[in-house]
């Protein structure tokens, strides 16, 4: 279901209904014991890698988007060559991280990427980082968010990670197991109690 980003409250609305970020529900019950100074360097990496590999596939991508490279566009360039290696041509992206949330289940995401992989809509996660169990709940959520409200034919049916490298290379994890959505909801249940007053 479509959602709009309320930036100074850092919550997702529907409807008129502030809803809690995907990513805080997962940092809350999954917190990272990390080093608050590379946490917050990964963070930024993060951001910056979206933001080039979104207006990359927006078609808006100029070198003025980086003002320091420190090797960021090797990123970029793992992306590419992710897209080139599958096939994913400019059609068969669908949406780009666009807001989602769900009425049913309370909370709000972001979804990098809708696209069409191996003839299937595929909410895919970009990753700049180190894989974490988290991740695959986070496909969960996003599939989860999406979805609702859709009629079939207009579902995503996979959901799929990949990780760029400051190599500029790529792994792709496809996230099959159907316990996720489970064990996801298992997670907003602990961080809805954690809550309770």
């Amino acid at each position: 279901m479509e959602a709009k980003f309320n930036e100074e409250k850092d919550k997702y609305v529907i409807d008129g209904l502030y809803l809690p970020r995907l990513t805080n529900i997962l940092t809350d019950v999954f917190p990272m014991e990390i080093d608050p100074y590379y946490l917050e360097q990964a963070a930024i990496r993060g951001r910056i890698v979206h933001s080039m590999t979104e207006a990359f596939d927006k078609g808006d991508f100029t070198n003025e988007i980086i003002t320091d490279d420190h090797g960021f566009l090797n990123y970029l360039s793992a992306w590419i060559k992710f897209k080139t290696d599958h096939d994913i041509t400019i059609d068969k992206i669908k949406l780009i991280e666009k807001p989602h949330g769900s009425r049913k289940y309370m909370f709000g995401c972001r979804a990098d990427r809708v696209l069409v992989w191996k003839d299937s809509l595929t909410i895919v996660d970009i990753k700049s980082g180190m894989f974490k169990k988290a991740d695959i709940l986070q496909t969960a959520g996003q599939m989860i968010a999406f979805n609702e409200g859709k009629k079939p034919s207009e579902k995503v049916k996979k959901r799929l990670l990949v990780y760029l490298y400051a190599d500029g290379e790529y792994f792709v994890r496809e996230c099959t197991s159907k316990m996720d959505k489970g064990i996801f909801l298992a997670t907003l249940t602990v961080y809805n109690y954690k809550r309770q007053k």
